[in-house]
């Protein structure tokens, strides 16, 4: 296997096609592990600057692919460190390395190459990958042979829903509150006008509904929040690249609600082998009686039966919302990983020493015995 750094666009690009035959979509990180996910990355945080990416091979082809971005950030807003990333330092949902084959011997060699012969970092965070994965125990063992210092922070818990059986074992399967719930949202919905909803998947249909998503989110409670797409720049830039490419490769679905016509409510994903993923969900305020947002997933997820999906996986923190639909989650880890040396070994005692700081003075004291 031969590592090598390749820092020039066009060649990345130009090897799009082999980048995404790694990828069988059997795994859940896969849909974000993708050629258009990353260059869709690329043009919202890195502004189409320098793009360092690992590329691995062998006698037959490409083996696995790592890119990769340098941040320079200060500890305490004094002391320098150099923190290089992978693409899961920007936004990745369920993180990975994107590989075929034994990923125990891409990772080592590629690891090994960011250590002995890319310079500039210092640390190298590798964020949100599923515990436990593949890609987590191959990234443990590297650098226990290379004797490498890590960290593991836990991350968040994504919830996801098993679609075995069928809709109607599905509902039942819910609590009978949820079930009420759901009933009243629907008919308090009806009452406020004609209510339908749309999917839409061709490329023309979703570069069409990314306008309704933007409406909606605009008039969501989200936006004087911050948290919608339309208050995030780099959000919005975001997925006003990705979603285009993902149409294009027949893997995006857009449902929108209208409400007399009007849109109210949208629920975005993808659709990457036999599992969908939740990208985002919102509605318009002045829908909030009708629970717009509730009453669309049901829609959503029962197409997906119908479909013969495998799982609907909700992404993100484990909410409540969420939880009415599902108890099982994936859970999350984030990895550190020190250079060796001893500026690094610095860093990570301050990081250690602050981290302590922090948790003694978060503690709640506990109450006296009886």
């Amino acid at each position: 296997m031969r590592v090598r750094l390749v820092e020039e666009w066009t060649e990345i690009r130009d090897r799009a096609g082999e980048w995404n035959a790694l990828l069988d979509g059997t795994r859940p990180e896969d849909p974000f592990l993708t050629f258009e996910w990353y260059e869709s990355l690329r043009d919202a945080f890195g502004q189409g600057g320098s793009t360092p990416t690992l590329f691995a091979e062998d006698s037959a082809g490409l083996v696995a692919v790592w890119p990769l971005h340098v941040e320079r950030v200060r500890l305490g807003k004094v002391i320098p460190c150099r923190q290089l990333f992978d693409s899961g330092g920007w936004f990745v949902p369920h993180n990975g390395l994107i590989c075929r084959g034994d990923p125990d011997a891409c990772v080592l060699e590629m690891l090994r190459y960011v250590h002995a012969r890319l310079p500039g970092w210092d640390v190298f965070v590798v964020a949100n990958l599923i515990d436990g994965g593949a890609t987590h125990g191959a990234l443990r063992r590297a650098c226990e042979e290379l004797h490498l210092s890590i960290e593991t922070a836990a991350g968040k818990r994504s919830p996801y829903l098993s679609l075995h059986g069928d809709w109607e074992t599905c509902l039942k399967e819910r609590s009978g509150n949820f079930r009420s719930a759901l009933r009243r949202s629907e008919k308090t919905l009806h009452a406020m006008g004609t209510v339908s909803v749309e999917f839409l998947r061709s490329p023309d249909d979703v570069t069409r509904g990314l306008a309704d998503v933007l409406a909606i989110e605009r008039q969501s409670w989200k936006h004087p929040a911050g948290s919608a797409i339309t208050s995030r720049p780099w959000e919005q830039a975001f997925y006003e690249a990705y979603l285009p490419r993902a149409a294009q490769r027949g893997i995006a679905e857009l449902a929108i609600m209208r409400l007399d016509g009007r849109p109210i409510a949208y629920y975005m994903g993808i659709i990457y082998g036999n599992r969908y993923s939740l990208l985002k969900v919102s509605y318009a305020g002045d829908a909030r009686a009708g629970a717009p947002g509730k009453v669309i997933c049901r829609h959503v997820v029962q197409s997906h039966f119908e479909r013969g999906l495998q799982e609907h996986d909700f992404l993100g923190a484990d909410e409540r919302w969420k939880r009415e639909w599902t108890p099982a989650f994936r859970p999350h880890v984030n990895l550190t990983i020190y250079r060796r040396g001893g500026y690094a070994m610095m860093l990570r005692a301050i990081r250690q020493l602050r981290s302590r700081r922090w948790n003694t003075a978060t503690q709640t004291p506990s109450a006296e015995a009886p």
